[in-house]
């Protein structure tokens, strides 16, 4: 933070709060303070005032995946310690997410292409995809309701399907 010092009283006063390596500017408390969210701002002195620059922890995040040429993950960036990180993985067609995997990392639900963690700590976590089949899911007519899921769909897994007729018709058989 800018040093303090003596100032005129009812004059604006600049300070500037600057982030060490691993950290990032979170808030000023403290009187008069004109943006408390913003590092460089102004105070106005109606006499003695302490100002306090407010300091995050924030951790390095790479994300990757497991193989590209099935699908990507995102996002990899620098995140505040006290706030989630969502992360995202996209399978490419005929591949499907499987789960997301990290030795210092827990994730909110590591079955999810998109899901919720918190770092403690700089981490890597990998999306992990495998070969899957196409599946289409249809009704006929077209207007007696929905069916699905259509999508792509890990080899070998058991996919519950389901129908639900609109008002007016009523499902007979697949």
């Amino acid at each position: 933070m800018t040093p303090g010092g003596q100032s005129f009283h009812r004059i604006p006063f600049n300070i500037e709060a600057k982030a060490a390596d691993g950290w990032t500017f979170s808030e000023w408390t403290g009187d008069g303070i004109e943006e408390p969210d913003k590092a460089k701002t102004v105070i106005l002195l109606e006499g003695n005032a302490t100002a306090t620059a407010n300091f995050a922890k924030t951790w390095n995040l790479e994300v990757l995946s497991s193989d590209e040429s099935m699908g990507s993950a995102g996002k990899s960036g620098t995140y505040r310690e006290d706030e989630p990180v969502t992360i995202t993985a996209e399978p490419k067609d005929y591949f499907a997410f499987t789960k997301w995997d990290s030795e210092t990392v827990e994730f909110a639900d590591p079955t999810q292409a998109e899901t919720t963690i918190n770092l403690t700590q700089d981490s890597t976590v990998t999306a992990i995809f495998v070969e899957a089949f196409k599946l289409t899911v249809t009704i006929d007519p077209e207007i007696g309701g929905m069916a699905g899921p259509s999508g792509f769909f890990e080899t070998y897994s058991v996919v519950p399907i389901q129908a639900e007729p609109r008002a007016g018709f009523e499902w007979i058989n697949w």
